[in-house]
């Protein structure tokens, strides 16, 4: 063999080393980012067990009482649910079947006070139950429509800010957060809040501004 086909050998053992070693570097880099992308995910499970939760924790504040008795946790189940609808900033979708929690009403209304897009869809037999925030959304000019008369509209999954989903079994009720067995996903995973956010915004437009509810 020549030294000039020795040298040329070399070059290309090299340049395939170089790039198998580039590849694998690249696969450990999404590899990595995919970990700490699942990492992002929180479960939550209902219902809310132990100590009742302190409610200046649970509105983001720090308790004032020297004898408090309740959970302080921000870990607990309904102050994380809360500290995420708290986060929005531009824009908050829900889709819930029941919504009458207190709580989580006066976390949409807040995000609706700073500004934020709120939209909200629910199901149309639900609007008429007792204890449904639906009016006081409806007064607060934020925008609800219902989904169909024949069939429920069943989900229970929030947007905030097209950057994390709220997705789980859990209705926006009392009951459902104090007494059910209950689940809940928040992720900030890109692909499944695209697929939420396009599902969401299909059945907005669905359910066309003909069917918007009157205050």
């Amino acid at each position: 063999m020549s030294a000039k086909s020795a040298l040329l050998g070399a070059c290309l053992g090299a340049a395939v080393t170089a790039a198998i070693t580039c590849v694998y570097s690249w696969a450990r880099k999404s590899e990595t980012k995919n970990e700490e992308e699942i990492e992002e995910d929180r479960v939550l499970f209902f219902p809310v067990a132990g100590e009742t939760p302190c409610q200046a924790t649970l509105l983001g504040n720090t308790c004032r009482r020297r004898a408090c008795c309740h959970n302080h946790s921000p870990d607990q189940p309904l102050a994380v649910l809360l500290a995420a609808l708290r986060s929005a900033q531009h824009t908050l979708d829900v889709a819930v079947y029941t919504f009458s929690f207190s709580f989580l009403k006066d976390e949409v209304l807040a995000a609706a006070r700073r500004g934020a897009r709120v939209r909200v869809l629910t199901d149309a037999e639900q609007v008429n139950a007792g204890g449904c925030a639906v009016a006081e959304l409806l007064r607060a000019g934020i925008q609800v429509r219902k989904g169909p008369d024949d069939f429920y509209l069943h989900h229970k999954f929030a947007i905030v800010d097209s950057k994390s989903l709220i997705n789980g079994s859990l209705n926006w009720s009392r009951a459902a957060v104090m007494g059910n067995n209950e689940n809940l996903l928040i992720s900030q995973r890109r692909h499944l809040i695209k697929s939420f956010q396009n599902e969401f915004d299909r059945m907005w437009s669905q359910f066309d501004p003909s069917k918007k509810l009157e205050a």
